[in-house]
Formats: structure tokens, sequence, C-alpha cells
């Protein structure tokens, strides 16, 4: 079986080898495999923790493929974060880690301004405020969904 490199669309011979070595210290081994493999055949697995509803490994992937400009991986994955987005794992998305990006993070604001009555009744919000010191950006992100003049539900909200 014969695959294709997406980085020179050249027939990757697996008899190759190479006497190189490159520590990468600051990124976890199994994600930067996953990257690899992305980039030699534009799959990726992700992965889901359903304990907690979190994206398991989706934010620490779009953190290196942001991080190592790989804009297709990047927007592969956004793509994937956020139809993965549930009223249970917005916040945690959100504090944790999309307001870190741009993008992700207006696209994850949206959607918790959206939501923002049912999530802040989930068990992982309530885990948010009351240790809202873990989370750096609390106050600010709390108060950047409600002065969204886009949001849906605060109105409804008692």
């Amino acid at each position: 079986m014969q695959f294709y490199c997406k980085l020179d669309e050249r027939p990757v011979d697996d008899n190759r080898s190479f006497d190189y070595e490159i520590e990468i210290k600051d990124t976890d081994p199994e994600l930067f495999l996953q990257m690899l493999k992305y980039l030699c055949t534009g799959d990726v697995i992700y992965e889901r923790d359903e304990s907690s509803h979190f994206l398991k490994n989706a934010i620490e992937l779009y953190s290196i493929a942001d991080k190592y400009l790989l804009d297709e991986f990047r927007d592969q994955t956004e793509k994937y974060i956020i139809s993965s987005m549930t009223i249970e794992n917005a916040a945690a998305i959100h504090f944790k880690s999309a307001y870190r990006w741009p993008e992700l993070k207006k696209k994850v604001k949206q959607f918790v301004a959206d939501n923002f009555a049912a999530i802040i009744k989930t068990p992982c919000y309530e885990h948010i405020v009351k240790n809202r010191d873990e989370y750096p950006a609390f106050f600010e992100i709390n108060t950047e969904i409600l002065m969204n003049p886009h949001k849906k539900e605060l109105a409804d909200y008692d």
C-alpha cells in the first residue's frame, strides 16, 4: 500500500530510514504524532472525555496547528470543536482555552452567549464560578458575554 505525503505530493517510501532526531519539549508526543499523521494523510482522530464532555485532544491539536501555522489543520480542528460544542461543555471550552485564539473565541463566545441561560445551570459552569481564580480570563469573558448584543436567552434568565 502506498500513500502520499501532503507536504510534497510524492509517494512515501516506507523503507526509507533517517538518522535524524529532533527533540520537541513543548508538545505532547502523542499529539505531535497526530499532527504528523495529519500532514501525511489528511486524517486526524479526535478524542472525547465522556465523563466531563470535554474535547480531550481537540483543543491541544488546535493549539499545535496554530503554533506551527498549519491553517488547514487548524480550520478542520476548529470545525470539529464548534460542531462538538454542547451546553454541557461550552463553558469548559470557552473558559479553559478558546479565549486564547481570537477566531475560535469569537465562535465559542457566540454559542455561549446564545445559550447562556442554560449554560450557567450546568455543573461545569458552577465549577468555573466556584474556582474562578483558576481561570485567568474569567471576569473578562463573563463581561464580554453579558455585553454581547446578539445574545438570545439572557432576557429569559431568572
